[in-house]
């Protein structure tokens, strides 16, 4: 099989319809973290807009195919897009604010509005929830490939190699916990 235009088209789909899975997964669980952290709070008696939260959480990264590093700025605009192409209709100016204002504070400098600061926090937690799970599950998934690898290569070569076994195994850990303090 040649590549040609139609098969490059349906390789383009293909990727795109993956990146599109994981980004609906990451929203998901962003809104399953927001809502444990709300369930929290209200234990607490601190009350919050519920909705707007999870309205928030499924689409904070709207806007990530459009631009990764800015998105939380461009959000509000590709909602109101988004909203007006499904339901012919301008989005409510209020809740499009609100909902703006919140998405904006998941990432970069946290200045949203006081009547949606607690809202905006609980977001902005949340996503780094998932993302750290996430960054850990990956890296202790190398720690273990790697340390097979070196187990591996410790019991072809005998026991002379039990001292680099040792020294590859910290290196290996020190890699991990490095990666674990950066994030």
């Amino acid at each position: 099989m040649q590549l040609d235009e139609n098969l490059c088209r349906k390789m383009n789909r293909s990727h795109a319809m993956k990146r599109l899975k994981k980004k609906a997964q990451h929203s998901k669980r962003v809104r399953r973290f927001s809502e444990q952290i709300v369930d929290q709070l209200e234990e607490k008696g601190m009350w919050l807009d519920s909705d707007l939260l999870n309205k928030a959480a499924l689409l904070h990264d709207i806007a990530k195919f459009d631009d990764e590093k800015k998105h939380n700025r461009k959000a509000k605009k590709a909602i109101a897009k988004e909203y007006k192409k499904y339901t012919q209709k301008d989005m409510d100016k209020q809740e499009l604010k609100e909902l703006g204002a919140v998405i904006k504070a998941h990432k970069g400098t946290f200045d949203p509005p006081k009547s949606v600061a607690l809202e905006a926090a609980v977001l902005r937690m949340a996503d780094k929830i998932d993302k750290t799970a996430r960054a850990e599950k990956k890296a202790k998934k190398a720690y273990k490939k790697h340390l097979h690898d070196i187990k591996k290569s410790h019991l072809l070569g005998g026991k002379k190699n039990f001292k680099r076994f040792k020294k590859a195994c910290k290196k290996v850990r020190k890699e991990v916990k490095a990666e674990f303090q950066s994030k």
